[in-house]
């Protein structure tokens, strides 16, 4: 037997944006009606659209009998639901708001004292948008939600799903859900009830670290002559050059931006990153736009009148943006990052000299300068002459390499005859 069953959703005209489809509510909850073609008033579906369907009804028409044929047509309602969404699709109604006019989790279809019978069939729709392409995507196209992500914290804007693919190492995959205007509104909550993964900058975080723990497990041994790199470290090594990628396209907006979401991440009740864990990642977009650990970098110091060629430096600009911006000044004092003083550049200047063989006269000029710091050699780590008191670098006239606690020092040099250590020690 043939019957004719219906859905009506309420359409609205937009002299800007057209037509859309809303969603029927009545003091925010679902006020959709129940027709046998008439409305049956005391029915309720629980449902933000309008039925109808020749129901079997009570005597006084007002409410469904609990007969199977009635179940049976209201999952073939689910089916015209279905079988309508492409067209819905094609005419450019399949968008946020039509979301906000679809069941959720949190909408109660069940048969109930608020129901008088179960609509629960109706979140089968869940199954259409899982497997079919009907969701709305950042991209501008529709795509299943199984295995999508959606990002409340708005990760999303930063990556991109180009970043996504190269990260997962996949290709050509849409990954990014559209995210609504707002949260915890219909049109969010049925995506909540969508088979997709929330997904935030901590997860991203455990993705990119799993790559980078690989690779730093083989990178100090990289540097050693009789390393064998089989093709499993080839492996390694191309892989987290090409997730490197993801960061090297960025520039600095990109990166000012990042930054404030890590300082929101890191300042969140559930995040598992601290600064310091950040600190060893190669995320500072340095002046020659190259990244760099922050534990290697340094803000750029007003007035300092030489820069060393071998000191990274965070970009100017990313500076700039932080004298207005609160949060990423937040996140640039916390990583650690400090200004680079007359003090820094002695201690880089003291490291080269003593990575070669330089004389006893040279070292002896390099150690003199550090009278001209701010607090002499007071503003050195108290242990900075312990670090290199033991190696040999010091070049002798006898042709032969001294350690600075090996080598004796006479009255040319202005004082009594001691060893360097205690020469560094009279220099206060």
């Amino acid at each position: 037997k043939k019957i004719d069953i219906g859905i009506a959703f309420k359409a609205q005209l937009n002299e800007k944006s057209g037509w859309s489809i809303k969603p029927i509510i009545y003091n925010d909850n679902p006020a959709g009606k129940v027709f046998t073609f008439f409305p049956c008033e005391a029915e309720k579906s629980g449902l933000c659209f309008h039925i109808h369907a020749p129901f079997a009804l009570t005597v006084n028409r007002e409410k469904l009998r609990n007969e199977p044929d009635n179940e049976i047509i209201k999952n073939k309602i689910v089916d015209l639901l279905h079988s309508n969404l492409t067209k819905i699709r094609e005419d450019n109604l399949l968008n946020m708001d039509f979301l906000k006019s679809l069941p959720n989790d949190e909408d109660d279809l069940g048969a109930n004292e608020n129901n008088s019978s179960n609509y629960e069939m109706f979140k089968r729709v869940f199954d259409f948008f899982n497997d079919e392409s009907f969701t709305p995507m950042e991209n501008g196209t529709y795509e299943p939600a199984k295995g999508k992500l959606r990002s409340k914290n708005r990760v999303g804007t930063l990556f991109t799903d180009q970043d996504m693919n190269i990260l997962f190492n996949t290709e050509n995959i849409a990954y990014w859900i559209k995210n609504p205007r707002q949260l915890n509104q219909r049109d969010d909550k049925f995506i909540q009830s969508l088979d997709c993964s929330n997904y935030n900058l901590n997860n991203f975080l455990d993705d990119y670290t799993r790559e980078k723990n690989k690779y730093d497990e083989i990178e100090e041994s990289l540097n050693n002559k009789d390393f064998v790199i089989h093709e499993g470290i080839k492996k390694i090594i191309s892989r987290f050059e090409k997730v490197s990628e993801i960061f090297n396209s960025k520039k600095y907006d990109w990166f000012c931006k990042f930054y404030v979401q890590l300082e929101s991440m890191i300042s969140s009740y559930d995040n598992s990153y601290e600064y310091n864990d950040i600190q060893e990642y190669p995320f500072c977009f340095c002046s020659d736009s190259k990244l760099y650990r922050f534990s290697q970098c340094y803000i750029p110091t007003e007035g300092l009148s030489v820069y060393p060629d071998n000191i990274h430096f965070l970009n100017d600009k990313i500076c700039k943006e932080a004298e207005e911006n609160t949060n990423l000044k937040n996140f640039l004092d916390s990583i650690g990052l400090e200004e680079y003083s007359e003090t820094e550049i002695f201690k880089n200047d003291f490291s080269n000299y003593i990575n070669g063989k330089i004389t006893i006269e040279s070292f002896i000029s390099v150690f003199r300068k550090c009278k001209n710091l701010p607090d002499g050699i007071d503003s050195l780590p108290p242990d900075f002459y312990n670090t290199y008191k033991e190696k040999r670098f010091l070049f002798s006239d006898n042709e032969k390499l001294y350690s600075p606690e090996e080598i004796y020092l006479t009255e040319n040099y202005g004082c009594q005859i001691k060893n360097i250590g205690l020469y560094f020690a009279s220099l206060k």
